[in-house]
């Protein structure tokens, strides 16, 4: 995390088409405070949206929560859709204030949160820096300014993002090195995995690998494989499996593995108990269709993508 003086902002002028989005949107509420709350947030996220075109930034203005009405009536959403990856936050601010909350429906599946302070004419915004999700704590407590990094933060934090598995390729015996078979990888994490039952899955035949996924927030070692089976042009069978690695008889307490669809819309989730050894989430792709796969551990969360 970067602490200390803030990032210098980027300037954002607001035309007449986003304050016809903001007042339409307002006017859809049942008073004027949460009328005031849209309006801003309306205008927060749409010059997310222009910044993202400068930067030719992939990205659906009307896919996120915050553009459907029956979401932006009941929560305080301020979210642009990346397809394929994620959605980032976009958090309106006062003039003199020095720090933003995140509201508890803003908390998760958030690749990160801009700060977009206003001025008193709304005619301008300043987009103040960028804050990855991993790098905030306590959500109940206010964010300081001073922990923003720069926006260009946001697009290293896009290109982790978008190296993206080709499973297509698989079909043609075509794999990166550190995809191996899973006999090979269950074989060099040592003997307290390789006695441990392995995950089973109705996708037989299927074409089968793993690779150790290294964790370096939480200092694990973590198996993922993945399964595939092509049913037919149009519909291909995925089974993803997470084993521990090392010397753990079971992979972490409270660990959350969610799967996400191209919209950045959770399709899947599973969570670990105390004792489980494995855990598998299974699903049917049409290709050309992506998707990606979140493991979350308290505070820290990793993301894998895929394409079919």
């Amino acid at each position: 995390m970067i602490t200390g003086s803030r990032p210098q902002p980027i300037t954002v002028l607001l035309d007449k088409q986003a304050h016809h989005y903001a007042q339409l949107f307002a006017s859809e509420q049942l008073n004027p405070e949460k009328g005031k709350q849209v309006y801003l947030n309306t205008l927060a996220v749409y010059a997310v949206h222009c910044y993202c075109q400068w930067l030719s930034i992939p990205h659906s203005l009307q896919q996120g929560d915050c553009w459907q009405p029956q979401l932006r009536a009941i929560f305080n959403v301020a979210d642009l859709v990346l397809p394929q990856i994620g959605k980032l936050e976009c958090r309106p601010l006062f003039p003199d204030d020095q720090g933003f909350f995140i509201p508890p429906e803003a908390s998760s599946d958030r690749l990160g949160y801009i700060a977009v302070q206003f001025r008193e004419t709304l005619d301008q915004v300043e987009l103040l820096g960028f804050i990855n999700s991993t790098d905030i704590g306590d959500v109940l407590q206010a964010i300081p300014l001073t922990q923003l990094q720069p926006l260009d933060h946001l697009m290293d934090t896009l290109d982790r993002h978008q190296i993206s598995v080709n499973l297509r390729q698989w079909f043609q015996d075509n794999f990166s090195p550190e995809w191996q078979p899973p006999s090979l990888i269950l074989a060099l994490a040592g003997p307290t995995l390789r006695s441990a039952p392995v995950a089973q899955s109705e996708f037989e035949p299927s074409i089968s690998r793993a690779k150790v996924i290294h964790w370096e927030k939480t200092e694990l070692n973590l198996i993922l494989g993945v399964k595939i089976r092509e049913q037919s042009a149009q519909e291909v069978d995925i089974c993803l499996q997470i084993y521990p690695n090392q010397q753990l008889l079971h992979l972490p307490s409270q660990l959350q593995v969610t799967v996400f669809d191209q919209a950045g819309t959770a399709a899947l989730q599973a969570k670990t108990g105390d004792a489980d050894n494995w855990i598998q989430l299974e699903f049917t792709c049409h290709p050309p269709e992506k998707f990606s796969l979140t493991l979350t551990l308290g505070e820290n969360t990793m993301t894998e993508l895929f394409n079919i």
